[in-house]
């Protein structure tokens, strides 16, 4: 497979959770076979604690997100048809290349952090407002 922005030969690199991504070897963006984002994000074997529950500059990704969306669409390095641009979510600000046909994901460089670091920050945010549910739930059953 080709990398659609500079033609070199995509290189198979295994990732988190053992997966085995296509990763271009001079811009670093990253080709994902359909369900392995999944795949990455259900585990944590890299450690982002750090970043997690950071601010983030929302304007400069919305002018990011905004001048990604205007690019011109990219090729599939798997089956050549023309990428589908799409923010990932609205509130990841994050933009992706969705094949129609084959439904591969193409990432540019920096883009799969940010999504691992999003889904953490997800799971995260799920987990405290769960905690809290379930503390409330325990006052309130106290004083009932």
């Amino acid at each position: 497979m080709k990398c659609p922005h500079d033609q070199s030969n995509l290189e198979k690199v295994v990732y988190e959770a053992d997966v085995e991504i296509d990763r271009c070897p001079k811009c670093n963006g990253i080709y994902l076979d359909q369900g392995e984002l999944k795949k990455i994000q259900e585990v944590e074997d890299i450690d982002y604690s750090g970043k997690l529950g950071g601010a983030i500059n929302r304007e400069a990704r919305k002018f990011n997100m905004e001048r990604q969306l205007d690019e011109q669409k990219l090729s599939c390095p798997k089956c050549s048809t023309k990428m589908v641009k799409q923010v990932h979510s609205e509130d990841s600000l994050i933009v992706v290349d969705i094949c129609p046909s084959c439904h591969g994901l193409w990432l540019d460089k920096g883009e799969l952090k940010a999504l691992e670091i999003f889904a953490e920050n997800q799971r995260l945010a799920g987990s405290s407002s769960s905690k809290m549910g379930s503390l409330w739930q325990g006052i309130k059953s106290f004083f009932d």
